[in-house]
């Protein structure tokens, strides 16, 4: 990790990033929509608003344009949006419309895992039907994998077609699912801060690169 922080470190002083683009950061759920729950007990909420605060730092660091979707507790649904169901819509509707009102955007998605089974784990990419969101999650799961062990990093996929925000935005996009919050060693280390500023700077260092080469 140590040797990988100098090299980045060294690579982001000398090359710029693609001028323009703007990523949009995108922490899922958000009251009252907490998402699943933590071996520990804390929502998913929790644990994106957290990645998404230290990636938005790490961003700065760069000198990436970037805005959050959220960044409080709460979703970003419409005060007349009464009911749960009423909240959770307009609360995706309000993110693909951050999305069309930003310019040159790269939309990324912060969420955690879960399953029936507790066995089940990894870090997992899924990228967008939108034009680039494959070559981003490219780049992104060969950050990933250059620090995490392989055993860990599932195979990046396409988003299921049920997932509203991927289906919808027309700008690169990749959903990141960054463990299982029902595996107890998952979610254990998901409970530790250090531990989720390391994924926030790999996520980092995976944008600088696609844009970089894109730009």
């Amino acid at each position: 990790m140590r040797k990988l922080f100098i090299f980045l470190l060294l690579f982001f002083l000398f090359a710029p990033a693609a001028a323009g683009t703007t990523v949009i950061i995108d922490p899922g759920h958000g009251s009252p929509d907490g998402g699943t729950v933590g071996l520990s007990g804390i929502p998913e909420k929790d644990y994106t608003m957290a990645i998404a605060r230290d990636l938005d730092a790490f961003l700065g660091f760069m000198g990436i344009p970037r805005v959050l979707t959220r960044e409080t507790d709460s979703g970003v649904y419409d005060g007349d949006a009464l009911t749960i169901r009423q909240k959770k819509v307009s609360d995706l509707q309000n993110r693909l419309k951050l999305s069309l009102e930003t310019e040159d955007p790269v939309f990324l998605s912060i969420h955690m895992n879960a399953s029936p089974v507790s066995s089940a784990a990894g870090f997992q990419i899924f990228y967008a039907p939108s034009e680039g969101s494959y070559a981003l999650g490219e780049k992104m799961n060969a950050v990933f994998s250059s620090s995490l062990p392989r055993t860990r990093i599932r195979p990046l996929s396409p988003a299921p077609k049920a997932v509203f925000l991927m289906r919808k935005l027309s700008c690169p996009a990749l959903l990141m699912e960054y463990g299982y919050l029902s595996n107890p060693g998952e979610s254990a280390k998901l409970d530790r801060a250090s531990y989720r500023k390391k994924l926030a700077f790999l996520t980092a260092c995976g944008l600088y690169t696609y844009l970089t080469n894109e730009g």
